[in-house]
């Protein structure tokens, strides 16, 4: 929530403005009526909304702990080990990770491991640690062998390890290291924070270039889905969870559904090298993300794609991204298309590979206070903001960080509206038949 602006002088002057109800427009509100309400004070935006009266009603909790056992009866005296093992439980409402004693990472089985609950669920996390779900292949811990300096290699087929993730350091924009792919072990040798696969073995050397042997936190993952969000009218409630490697979080509708995502102050990273996203979002819903992050995905930070049973609605509430993006010149932070519904407000977009946000094919978008970096080539687009295809937009207040690149491109018969913006250091461009108005 963005605080009240001051006011200046005395008396009735000096209070802060009144915030006032931005009226959608009429066409966004013919494809979406959100249920919670856009305030601006000034010039700032923010949401009301409860979060809280999401979750779902809880009659049975589940407790998981790095020391507990799926043997156990799940109270918070006798925990499970395992989060998939809370997630299948037939009666489970609400399932509680203990991280009072320190960060619990969750390889494998033991994370969420594609379990699609059978009902509405929520899952939060008993501080002060963090709750990291991992993808690997294996709840055991990798055998690293060293092999010559600083390069080390463990026994693993290729399918489980499509990303190697570094739960030891951090970027400075505050995700876990990816190491990046090289083509040979001489180039794991010769560069520090890589890995190759040579058919038998998984080859690499961290980028602190430290011993590996019985190292805990360099971590090969796979291919599979991480977080699953079943196709159901279901609500599935997150608070406080890392999702690395796989495909983080996935929803594909594979028939009419409505189900409710609301995550909260958590985030996805390292999605796997086979063209992955690290939040996909296929067909109908509501996905709410609030304080969340998505940093070090191969393809796009977050992209939403309608289906032939509907079109998602989602809500971006002070959301950020990091690096996105190793292959293609449409690897963006934030991406919508065909017919998706949605709004961003007051996020941090930055680190994309090409198009920061970008927006395609029917979508109906509403940005508000966002502030949106360049993105990281020069090829390609190389767009901050990039609505293209009959797309419409609506923008506010948005501050591009366009480093000389283009802040805003509007192509194909997009139309994009905005009003509240700071000056441009660059004109937007408008192609094809595209409409650039005010609002």
């Amino acid at each position: 929530m963005t605080g009240f602006a001051l006011g200046h002088g005395f008396g009735d002057r000096c209070r802060s403005p009144e915030p006032r109800p931005v009226a959608l427009p009429a066409d966004f509100l013919a494809r979406w009526t959100p249920d919670f309400q856009i305030y601006r004070v000034a010039r700032s935006y923010f949401a009301k909304l409860d979060y809280a009266a999401l979750k779902p009603a809880i009659s049975k909790t589940y407790y998981v702990k790095s020391t507990g056992s799926d043997a156990a009866a799940g109270t918070a005296e006798a925990p499970l080990l395992s989060l998939s093992t809370a997630l299948a439980k037939s009666d489970v409402d609400e399932v509680v990770i203990d991280c009072s004693g320190g960060d619990y990472i969750m390889r494998g089985a033991r994370g969420w491991n594609n379990t699609q609950p059978s009902r509405d669920v929520s899952v939060r996390v008993i501080g002060p640690g963090r709750a990291i779900s991992v993808a690997t292949a294996s709840s055991s811990l990798p055998t690293w062998v060293n092999t010559a300096g600083a390069v080390y290699k463990t026994m693993i087929s290729a399918a489980s390890a499509r990303s190697v993730i570094d739960l030891a350091n951090k970027e400075a924009d505050g995700f876990y290291q990816r190491l990046a792919e090289v083509g040979s072990t001489g180039a794991v040798a010769s560069t520090p924070g890589s890995w190759f696969h040579d058919g038998t073995d998984l080859h690499a050397q961290a980028f602190d270039g430290r011993n590996l042997v019985g190292d805990a936190l360099l971590l090969p993952c796979g291919t599979g889905n991480n977080c699953r969000v079943p196709s159901a009218d279901r609500t599935i409630y997150i608070d406080g969870v890392d999702f690395v490697g796989g495909v983080p979080l996935n929803f594909t509708a594979a028939g009419a559904v409505d189900p409710l995502v609301v995550a909260l102050n958590c985030s996805f990273q390292g999605s796997h090298n086979q063209s992955a996203n690290n939040v996909t979002i296929f067909g109908p819903g509501r996905f709410y993300f609030y304080r969340c992050g998505s940093g070090r995905a191969y393809r796009d930070g977050f992209n939403y794609h309608g289906n032939a049973f509907g079109d998602p609605k989602f809500f971006e509430n002070e959301c950020w991204t990091g690096l996105s993006g190793y292959v293609g010149t449409s690897d963006n932070a934030s991406t919508a298309h065909e017919n998706a519904v949605g709004i961003r407000l007051n996020g941090r977009y930055a680190g994309a590979l090409n198009r920061t946000v970008a927006d395609i094919n029917g979508t109906m978008i509403a940005i508000f206070g966002c502030t949106i970096g360049q993105p990281r080539t020069v090829a390609g687009g190389m767009e901050c903001l990039a609505q293209q295809n009959s797309n419409k937009t609506y923008i506010a207040g948005v501050r591009f960080e366009s480093g000389g690149n283009a802040e805003l491109v509007v192509t194909g018969t997009a139309s994009v509206a905005r009003r509240d913006m700071p000056a441009p250091a660059r004109a937007a461009t408008v192609e094809d038949v595209g409409t650039l108005t005010g609002w």
